[in-house]
C-alpha cells in the first residue's frame, strides 16, 4: 500500500510542481481576475477533489482494517481459558 500511495502522491505532486514552478515567469502584470487555464483547473479543482477522495477510501480502510484487527483479538481472548 505504501508504494502505492507514494506513486500516486507523485503522479500529482509533479505536474503541480511544474505548473508553479511556470506560474512565476508567467505573471502578467496587468493581471485582472484569474484566467481558468487547463493547468488551473487541474491545480485547484481536480487535484483537491481527486485527494480528498483519495484520503476518504484510505481513511475508510485504515478504519475497518483496525476494527477488524480488534475484533480477532477480542474473539482470541475469548477463546482462551
Amino acid at each position: 500500500m505504501k508504494a502505492r500511495f507514494i506513486v500516486f502522491f507523485l503522479f500529482f505532486l509533479m505536474p503541480l510542481i511544474e505548473l508553479l514552478g511556470q506560474s512565476a515567469r508567467n505573471i502578467p502584470r496587468d493581471a485582472g481576475p484569474v484566467q481558468w487555464t487547463f493547468g488551473n483547473v487541474i491545480v485547484f479543482i481536480v487535484f483537491p477533489v481527486l485527494l480528498i477522495v483519495f484520503l476518504f477510501f484510505y481513511v475508510r480502510k485504515l478504519t475497518r482494517d483496525k476494527i477488524e484487527e480488534k475484533e480477532q483479538r477480542e474473539a482470541e481472548e475469548a477463546e482462551k481459558p
